[in-house]
């Protein structure tokens, strides 16, 4: 039961039937195979995250029916088999040159990626290892550089599909990939195998997607500041890093900090996403947000709007992620496992809040984390980040330890402390779940109105607080599935009073975050329910009960099927509102809001995809995984 969303992504969790009203059929069908929809649907973020304005949706068919100047005025553009193209590149076939040859045809490829590329390009990699590097800002690098495609056009430089990657190999000098004076231009379907891939400013609109970077002496994607020529508002900005494998990134496991990250942002870069990547095994941290105060002329530029949604991240060297200095951080609806002491003491939580910076508006929602050390840890932390609506479960140490400042309608399970003392009264413990733990919370200096309308089952110690409950939740089969057994449970229309912080994040960032885990709109009914899921009473409903709706047979595709990794929910006219994913014996295996879903960790066989629209209409499509 992975969170693992990514390609055409998946929010994951372990969901249901849930769709606001509860009033609607089960709709179900032996699917089809259908082909032949274009994309119609647009990316779905994960929850409270902004959608990107660029690097998702883009596709390179874009240009199917364009016409391209590759010097002696418009013609259509060239297609080997791939799709669209202007320039083609195979250093591995025989007639590669790149003399006199500066877009190169699938007959005769460069042997070389260009630069100085123009809007509306698309760029054909194939092979490698691509291994040619230049002398560039005081190093050796491999280049790729100086490319302004627009809104309208922009640039694609790419492997033939997902399936078909080019090969960046280890460099000479400083093994490293430099990105730097791009705009509207997206990398995509590349395999990087030992170099970094490092990000300077200025970059704006770059999207790296669908490809695998790993290198056992390296770092994989570096957002960083060339210092020597950074002026203010020379940013990296409005980057998105997609549905990437980012692994082996330093050595793993190690004795000690190797100094590599999977992915590593610095100072002076805003409205970046992070969404849909596999990110383990890497030296040190997954993800990594470093405040470079040390050079004065970004020290106070700190990391912004840093969003890190629907990624599975697991067993990296110290933690999955680590934020210092940054503000206005968003970490949602990511499955994080397996953060352990490999080589010191802060190699334990899956989630660091680090005190090393300056911080605000730090948010940790709808995230599920498990079999780590700590989950969530704020320790000392100069701004305390908010922690809603999480589930925490099979942590050895603590849930939350101290220092968030409100931790609301959240379910932690089996910790060693659900929840540790804070540095500050002010602090906000309510309407959580925290069962089976040695110690429910431990708040010496909380003041008595800040804890309440908690549910504390089964713990060695739970503490009073006010108006909180000591009953079991019923729980369906924890810790596997956290979802409510039945209207009797006492978390049902139990909650106090809502804390502030949702209707904060509505008003800093306008998106509605009352829902529960699964993305149910919360209240259901009068009031809500305690911890992290609503209940939801259709939930073991059997999926197959109904017919599904032709016309919406018609509408709704589900390309490729079979599938092997990836598939795409295609609609024509409606919107979606949510995805489930069933096994066999309907047991739910996923959840997500987006038409783009990866299914590749699951074993090979039948599942069950219940597609629900924002009309409330729904349709059940069978899926085979091979």
């Amino acid at each position: 039961m992975h969170f693992k969303k990514k390609y055409f992504q998946v929010k994951l969790a372990l969901p249901e039937f849930q769709q606001a009203g509860n009033k609607f059929c089960q709709l179900t069908i032996l699917i089809l195979l259908v082909f032949g929809f274009q994309s119609f649907a647009q990316y779905v973020p994960p929850l409270g995250i902004p959608a990107p304005e660029f690097g998702i949706d883009e596709l390179h068919t874009m240009y199917s029916d364009a016409q391209y100047d590759f010097g002696s005025g418009l013609e259509p553009y060239k297609d080997a088999g791939n799709g669209p193209y202007t320039h083609y590149v195979d250093n591995q076939n025989a007639s590669a040159t790149d003399a006199s040859n500066p877009y190169g045809t699938g007959a005769i490829p460069r042997l070389t990626l260009p630069s100085n590329i123009a809007e509306g390009s698309v760029v054909e990699v194939h092979n490698g290892p691509y291994v040619n590097t230049q002398n560039i800002h005081g190093g050796t690098y491999l280049p790729i550089i100086d490319a302004s495609g627009t809104a309208a056009k922009p640039i694609f430089i790419r492997g033939a599909s997902n399936s078909v990657r080019f090969e960046i190999g280890a460099l000479s000098g400083n093994n490293e990939i430099i990105v730097r004076n791009l705009s509207y231009v997206i990398l995509e379907n590349i395999f990087i195998n030992g170099p970094s891939i490092k990000i300077y400013q200025p970059t704006n609109h770059f999207a790296i997607r669908n490809s695998e970077i790993t290198g056992e002496n390296s770092s994989g994607i570096l957002l960083w500041t060339w210092k020597n020529d950074y002026t203010p508002g020379n940013l990296k900005q409005h980057i998105v890093i997609y549905n990437n494998d980012i692994h082996d990134n330093g050595e793993y496991p190690a004795t000690a900090e190797t100094g590599r990250f999977g992915v590593l942002i610095d100072n002076a870069t805003e409205n970046i996403w992070l969404l849909d990547n596999d990110i383990y095994h890497n030296g040190d941290d997954g993800v990594q947000i470093i405040d470079r105060n040390w050079v004065p002329a970004i020290a106070n530029a700190e990391a912004d709007r840093i969003f890190i949604g629907g990624n599975l991240m697991y067993e990296d060297g110290e933690n999955a992620i680590d934020a210092k200095g940054s503000t206005n951080v968003i970490i949602s609806q990511n499955e994080i496992y397996g953060y352990q002491i490999i080589f010191n003491s802060s190699a334990r939580e899956a989630i660091r809040i680090n005190d090393e910076g300056f911080q605000e508006n730090i948010w940790i929602i709808y995230n599920r984390i498990y079999n780590s050390v700590d989950g969530i840890d704020p320790v000392n932390a100069e701004s305390f980040p908010f922690v809603i609506g999480n589930l925490i479960y099979n942590c050895s140490g603590y849930g939350v330890n101290q220092d968030a400042t409100v931790i609301a309608n959240n379910t932690i399970y089996n910790c060693g402390t659900g929840v540790n003392s804070p540095a500050s009264p002010h602090y906000e413990i309510s309407n959580n779940i925290i069962a089976n733990s040695k110690n429910a919370y431990f708040c010496s200096l909380c003041i008595s109105d800040a804890i309440y309308n908690n549910l504390l089952y089964n713990n060695n110690t739970s503490k009073l607080c006010a108006g909180c409950i000591y009953t079991d939740p019923l729980f369906v089969n924890p810790p596997i599935d956290f979802h409510l057994q039945s209207e009797d449970s006492p978390t049902v229309n139990a909650s106090g009073i809502i804390s502030d912080a949702y209707d904060i994040f509505f008003n800093t960032y306008g998106i509605d975050i009352k829902v529960d885990f699964d993305g149910n709109p919360r209240p259901q009914e009068s009031k809500w329910d305690i911890g992290a899921y609503q209940y939801d009473p259709y939930y073991e409903y059997d999926l197959i009960v109904a017919v599904n709706d032709i016309d919406l047979e018609n509408k709704i595709a589900i390309i490729p099927n079979p599938v092997s990794d990836s598939f795409t929910i295609e609609l024509k006219d409606d919107v979606l509102e949510s995805v489930i994913i069933y096994n066999q014996n309907r047991q739910k295996i996923k959840a997500t809001t987006s038409n783009r879903i990866n299914i590749s960790n699951l074993s090979n066989g039948v599942y069950f995809v219940k597609i629900t629209l924002q009309n409330g209409k729904q349709i059940t499509k069978k899926v085979i995984k091979k």
